[in-house]
């Protein structure tokens, strides 16, 4: 186990908002690093449906289809479009 999946992994099972926003960011994190985040990472039990958008950019990646990537990203780009740094994203 990773450093960082550690602490993940260290959260009480009553956490879930932390572990959910820990899982989240250590998906972006490994995908940013190149490295294509574990299929049970991303189904873990209670967090599945949440992670529903990182498992399909992380098998977008895993297959290299970039249509398929691209697809997975869309909502993100066109959600996140115009927004200021710092401002939440609606």
């Amino acid at each position: 186990m990773t450093p960082r999946a550690a602490v993940a992994a260290q959260a009480p099972a009553g956490a879930l908002g932390f572990r959910l926003a820990a899982a989240k960011w250590l998906a972006l994190v490994r995908l940013l690093l190149g490295e294509v985040p574990e299929h049970a990472e991303l189904t873990a039990q209670g967090l599945a449906p949440p992670l529903a958008p990182y498992l399909a950019l992380a098998q977008a990646v895993r297959s290299g289809d970039l249509a398929a990537f691209q697809c997975a990203a869309s909502p993100c780009l066109v959600r996140g479009r115009g927004a200021a740094l710092g401002e939440p994203v609606a």
